[in-house]
């Protein structure tokens, strides 16, 4: 798996996107990714007519679990070079080779730019946190540590755990249709985050500012989201003079899985894609 960039808010940094590929599109037949279609991420040069050997872990889903044989078309991308139709034309326990026959438009990129600044939670919830971010059309993932997280990383562990993320958000991607993949940035703490002005808000049950009070991000924004004790009212005071503004998500207290999601679908809906 690639290395990926660390992200800050105030300045995503991403890999181009795919405009050479997208150039190919007048010349080729158009197609359109079928959502039962396979589709994998393949982090090689990808160019319409070239045939490629996919990596490991991509040939043992597609050998041992998928069981596909030649003939059979699957679909790989990747945020440099776009999305191709591909068939495959060895299939074998060890070896599965592709031939790129389409280069395929792909649409699913949310027009807002918005960061999940999630703090740390334990068991599956950042996973399904993560994942479902993924899917509703998050731009970026920031693993935060507050005072009250209960996940304690640091070292070859906070690593581990980083590129475990790096890996569902690539996984999601390839469920729900997106090319590019957002990056999930290197877990830091709430002190150290707030260092830097940011604009967007914080999931507070006891804010005064509710959802019709909010305005079409204009630029690069957070969505922050505490762990399962709440943040303190110390941190809350830093992530206001931060530029984060509190925000009432409703009369109900919502889970830190929950609270971010619930916004990002509330903000799709109102100015991004999901209109």
């Amino acid at each position: 798996m690639r290395d990926f960039d660390t992200l800050s808010l105030n300045g995503i940094s991403k890999a181009q996107p795919f405009q050479q590929s997208m150039k190919l599109l007048s010349q080729t037949a158009h197609i359109e990714t079928s959502p039962l279609a396979h589709r994998i991420y393949c982090d090689l040069p990808l160019s319409l007519g070239d045939t490629v050997e996919l990596p490991d872990q991509a040939t043992t889903h597609v050998a041992r679990v998928l069981r596909l044989r030649s003939g059979s078309e699957i679909f790989l991308f990747n945020e440099r070079d776009g999305e191709f139709a591909a068939e495959l034309v060895t299939v074998e326990r060890r070896e599965v080779q592709a031939k790129l026959t389409n280069a395929v438009p792909n649409h699913a990129e949310s027009p807002l730019q918005l960061t999940l600044v999630q703090a740390i939670g334990k068991g599956e919830r950042m996973d399904w946190a993560i994942q479902k971010a993924v899917e509703l059309g998050i731009t970026a993932i920031q693993p935060l540590i507050s005072e009250r997280t209960i996940v304690q990383l640091k070292g070859d562990r906070a690593d581990k755990r980083q590129r475990h993320w790096q890996q569902v958000v690539i996984s999601a991607c390839e469920q729900c249709g997106r090319v590019v993949i957002p990056t999930v940035a290197e877990p830091i703490s709430l002190a150290d985050w707030c260092q830097s002005q940011h604009s967007g808000w914080v999931m507070d049950p006891t804010a005064e500012q509710g959802l019709n009070d909010v305005n079409e991000p204009n630029a690069a924004a957070a969505i922050v989201v505490g762990p399962e004790g709440g943040f303190t009212d110390s941190e809350l005071a830093s992530l206001n003079k931060s530029g984060i503004q509190r925000l009432r998500f409703g009369p109900r207290i919502l889970r830190t899985e929950t609270a971010g999601l619930a916004l990002l679908a509330n903000l799709q809906t109102r100015f991004g894609d999901c209109r």
